[in-house]
């Protein structure tokens, strides 16, 4: 059985003042890439399987700046989106819409449709990348909202990343055919967690578990009554009375809130971030609202929370990484990228 091709790049194995240069060859058809301060602190290690038009990494990365501009966008291939697991370290990503901490404990689903600059202190992500077509439910994502998300410590994202890491992990024995049969599995996985339920007719609380499940996924963008029953094809009069276990909608959706500002301020590096800027891309612009509100459901101050734990524990080993023991050509990799960002 041949295996699965796979591909790697490793800044290391450059010249010292030539590592950077060789990345940004690499990746010069999907963002600009650049070191964050002194280019000698420069580090990249990634690596990565291509299974038909789907390509799965690994990437670790120290001290370093992406931008993502118009240019990046054209090509009649541009348009995928990108899985992002964030196991280590974080990523400050500025876009259109303001301002967001990719933290340790996340799984981030992002519209690469939309520019970006981000910068990134010792990252280790993994990363699946899409072609649109390939998920049905692209239509959520616009320019205030290019970015959906779960948590790890939520049931759907723990799930998420428990297929997804041990699909990863396999990969490396399986041929083509295996592998394909696994990703399109593992599609079909994301697809149906985003499902809506529309196909199928809703009976006791499923219906309120697809709503549940999909507010998850939009807590940083505004989500509104009208939206929820036009996606869902509800009343008003229905969504109310589905919300009333847990107090209301607005009710629940500031607890879920509340919640990602709590993992998020834990995680945070409170020499690179304040409360004030975390609760903000949150939605939470009164300093004092949002204290009350932290208090009320948390018994504590935020002020308590920020910077508790650095990084991610990964002590259990369900997201330690996996080592690179073998280098390859990144030829391929390469190629695969300029394809998908349309390059000629």
């Amino acid at each position: 059985m041949k295996k699965l091709a796979f591909d790697a790049f490793n800044s290391r194995d450059y010249p010292a003042g030539s590592q950077l240069a060789a990345f940004q060859q690499m990746t010069a058809s999907v963002y600009e890439a650049q070191a964050l301060g002194d280019e000698s602190n420069f580090m990249v290690e990634t690596f990565g399987y291509q299974v038909n038009d789907l390509m799965f990494t690994d990437f670790k990365c120290q001290n370093a700046r992406f931008r993502r501009i118009q240019q990046h966008l054209q090509g009649d291939n541009k348009d995928f989106l990108v899985l992002h697991a964030q196991l280590s370290g974080e990523e400050m990503l500025q876009m259109e819409h303001g301002i967001m901490r990719l933290l340790p404990g996340n799984i981030y689903l992002r519209d690469w449709a939309y520019t970006f600059e981000s910068q990134t202190i010792d990252m280790h992500i993994r990363g699946l990348m899409i072609p649109r077509q390939n998920l049905n439910f692209s239509h959520l994502f616009n320019v205030h909202n290019p970015i959906l998300s779960w948590s790890m410590s939520d049931p759907e994202g723990k799930f998420l990343w428990e297929t997804w890491s041990n699909m990863f992990d396999q990969l490396a024995n399986l041929d083509m055919t295996g592998a394909d049969v696994m990703s399109r599995g593992f599609l079909g996985l994301l697809n149906g967690m985003m499902s809506n339920g529309n196909q199928v007719q809703a009976r006791g609380n499923s219906k309120l578990s697809e709503m549940e499940r999909y507010l998850r996924t939009q807590l940083r963008g505004e989500v509104s009554i009208e939206q929820l029953c036009q996606h869902f094809h509800v009343s008003r009069a229905t969504l109310f009375r589905q919300f009333k276990e847990h107090g209301g909608l607005k009710r629940y959706i500031d607890r879920l809130r509340l919640e990602r500002c709590y993992s998020e301020l834990r995680y945070a590096n409170p020499q690179l971030v304040t409360v004030g800027e975390i609760a903000a891309g949150w939605g939470y612009n009164d300093p004092r609202a949002f204290n009350r509100k932290f208090r009320k459901q948390f018994n504590l101050p935020p002020s308590k929370i920020l910077g508790t734990w650095f990084h991610a524990d990964t002590s259990n080993g369900s997201m330690q990484s996996t080592s690179i023991n073998k280098l390859g050509s990144y030829r391929n990799f390469k190629r695969w990228m300029d394809n998908a960002s349309g390059a000629k």
